[in-house]
């Protein structure tokens, strides 16, 4: 965590009094190493541990990285009514298949509807996502700023934030350039 050990980060988080697990503030140092160790906790969990690579002979292969199915929204909408984290759903219509995203407290009890908030079709969030990302990358600019600031200034996690942001909209940019310069090479070498 930007250079802090878990010693200095649990005495942090004791200082600050922000409750552990059982609701108070007692963290342990062997706490915060598994935190930070645990592939789950780090975003790195690996779901499918082994694949079947070939459907004829049933054959299986232990996954190293090349196949995954973590889907990019996972814990990052947050519904707007009551602040849970939205939930990957599969709706069938006849033969169709409908990915929808939904409030995790929308049906906490069987029958029974919970939080109000509305469904929001994948494609619908995908798209969203796409326009947000491109509206950044073409203000890169205009954020930057604020990024160097945060960098200076900020928490770690605040900083680590923006110097993602900086790094990953540089990186666009760039292949940007790069695929500007083949569609105009292969724009020349059709002539």
């Amino acid at each position: 965590m930007n250079g802090l050990n878990p010693e200095v980060i649990a005495a942090e988080l004791n200082g600050e009094g922000v409750p552990g697990c059982m609701g108070e503030p007692k963290w342990a140092v062997s706490t915060i190493m598994h935190i930070l160790q645990n592939e789950k906790y780090k975003g790195d969990a690996l779901l499918q541990k082994y694949y079947t690579s070939d459907f004829i002979t049933k054959k299986s292969v232990r996954n190293m990285g090349r196949y995954t199915d973590v889907q990019p929204f996972t814990c990052k909408v947050i519904c707007g009514k009551c602040g849970a984290v939205y939930w990957r759903r599969t709706w069938t219509r006849g033969s169709r298949k409908i990915r929808v995203w939904q409030c995790g407290q929308r049906y906490r009890q069987k029958g029974v509807a919970g939080c109000k908030g509305c469904n929001l079709f994948e494609k619908d969030l995908e798209q969203a996502f796409l326009t947000a990302w491109n509206g950044i990358v073409e203000n890169r600019e205009r954020f930057l700023p604020a990024w160097e600031k945060q960098i200076k200034e900020g928490d770690a996690l605040e900083k680590w934030r923006a110097g993602q942001m900086v790094q990953l909209t540089v990186v666009l940019m760039i292949l940007g350039i790069i695929v500007s310069i083949l569609i105009a090479y292969i724009n020349h070498t059709k002539k």
